[in-house]
C-alpha cells in the first residue's frame, strides 16, 4: 500500500510541476507606467541641450564627411560598386530616412 501512495504521490507532484502557469495580473497604475515609459525620451529630445548638441554635431560632421567625399569622384558609400565603376559620373545624391531624422515628430510621438 505504501508503495502505491508514495507512485501517486510522485505523479501529483509531476503533474503539478507541469501545470501551466498564468501570466501575473497588471494593475491599472502598472500599465499606465507602460504606456507612459516612451514620454521620458520624448521629453529629453524636445528639452534637453544635449539633445540639440548631438544633433547638430551629427550634420555638421555628416557635412564634412560630404564635403570630403565630395572632392573625390573615385569614393562611393556603396562598398558593392566596384572602384572602376561609372558611379563617378553621377550626380551626388544624400539618402536619409526623414522621420525622426529630418522632420522632428515628437510632438506627435509625445501625444
Amino acid at each position: 500500500m505504501s508503495t502505491r501512495l508514495s507512485a501517486l504521490l510522485i505523479l501529483v507532484v509531476l503533474m503539478t510541476g507541469c501545470a501551466a502557469r498564468q501570466p501575473p495580473r497588471t494593475t491599472p497604475s502598472a500599465a499606465a507606467r507602460d504606456t507612459h515609459g516612451q514620454l521620458q525620451g520624448v521629453l529629453w529630445a524636445q528639452t534637453a541641450a544635449e539633445y540639440q548638441v548631438l544633433a547638430t554635431t551629427i550634420y555638421e560632421r555628416a557635412a564634412a564627411a560630404f564635403d570630403r567625399s565630395n572632392s573625390d569622384p573615385s569614393w562611393t558609400a556603396a562598398i558593392e560598386q566596384d572602384e572602376l565603376g561609372s558611379f563617378s559620373t553621377l550626380p551626388v545624391a544624400v539618402v536619409m530616412d526623414l522621420d525622426e531624422t529630418v522632420l522632428d515628430n515628437s510632438r506627435a510621438q509625445g501625444q
